[in-house]
């Protein structure tokens, strides 16, 4: 995504990143998607997505190659909140989602922060 995109809304931003990540790194889902199921089949109706993130990177850092060149950013807990209730309409609900304020909020003119960003400062 470059910053000469046309983009409506700071949730089309967020969006085409998150689409440009999950398709990047599907295994990210599919490590949420095995994750959230453990969740469900131990007897919880409903759980926190940025607990289940935090397995997948906890997963990911431990198991697998830690230096796999990808960090989850945070605001992709929403897209795929709602992308596992789409897939699986039988745990709609499961993560409980908010109004997305990003679709009434302008897209803006800047790069995503980066972990590389903060290294420089």
């Amino acid at each position: 995504m470059n910053l000469n995109d046309n983009f409506e809304s700071r949730h089309d931003q967020m969006k085409a990143k998150f689409s440009e990540f999950h398709n990047e790194h599907p295994e990210v889902y599919g490590w949420l998607t095995q994750f959230t199921f453990d969740l469900i089949k131990r007897g919880y109706e409903n759980y926190s997505i940025d607990g289940v993130l935090m397995r997948v990177r906890w997963e990911k850092d431990i198991n697998y190659n830690r230096d796999t060149g990808f960090k989850i950013n945070n605001n992709y807990s929403a897209f795929y909140a709602r992308m596992f209730m789409e897939e699986f309409p039988e745990h709609t609900g499961f993560f409980r989602t908010r109004r997305q304020i990003s679709l009434m909020t302008p897209a803006v003119n800047r790069e995503e922060l980066t972990p590389e960003f903060f290294e420089e400062l």
